[in-house]
């Protein structure tokens, strides 16, 4: 069995935000014609989708990425775009069968960029790929009331939260805006 400390790459990269993720993934793609992979968990799947989906070449091709509060699904996902901008995303992770045990699925020959909260042994079905590790610091996330958020600026119409931010607002809470609206009534 190799080493797998020794298949990363010495560089480690650093996202202020899932923008910049998106943008370097496919800038990659664009200069290097090879397939890129995110290694993340769902929270962040989520966030790279949305930007990624903000970039117009590319297309959405095969997406299977659920709430991990409904699948129990708390595992690695590969968001992947292709040489064709094609954006997929898929577990990594792949449960015992009657075709094969459990464990990581391997990704093809790219570059794969593995958040640093990744599982190390994910790097085992990534040989063929040039590995770096990433983190990204974005601290702001959009609760969905404009008003109140200290970026908003009512002169400013550019500075609005976009639908697509207040759309996941209300997807993520959709069980407490039930509840509320039936206890009101």
């Amino acid at each position: 069995m190799r080493d797998v400390r020794n298949m990363m790459n010495d560089i480690q990269l650093s996202f202020e935000t899932h923008e910049d993720l998106a943008e370097c993934m496919f800038e990659l793609v664009e200069e290097t014609n090879d397939i890129v992979y995110a290694v993340v968990f769902y929270d962040d799947a989520k966030q790279l989708l949305k930007e990624l989906g903000y970039i117009e070449e590319t297309v959405f091709s095969n997406i299977n990425l659920e709430d991990p509060e409904w699948t129990e699904y708390n595992k690695e996902y590969y968001v992947t775009i292709d040489k064709d901008y094609e954006i997929s995303v898929e577990p990594a992770w792949h449960e015992k069968s009657e075709w094969r045990d459990a464990c990581y699925f391997g990704a093809c020959d790219g570059i794969a960029l593995i958040h640093s909260d990744a599982n190390s042994k994910i790097l085992e079905v990534l040989d063929d790929c040039e590995c770096y590790e990433f983190s990204i610091d974005d601290d702001f996330e959009c609760d969905g009331r404009c008003e109140e958020c200290a970026i908003f600026d009512d002169d400013d119409e550019d500075s609005e939260c976009d639908f697509a931010d207040i759309l996941e607002y209300i997807m993520d809470n959709l069980p407490d805006i039930i509840t509320e609206a039936i206890a009101l009534n």
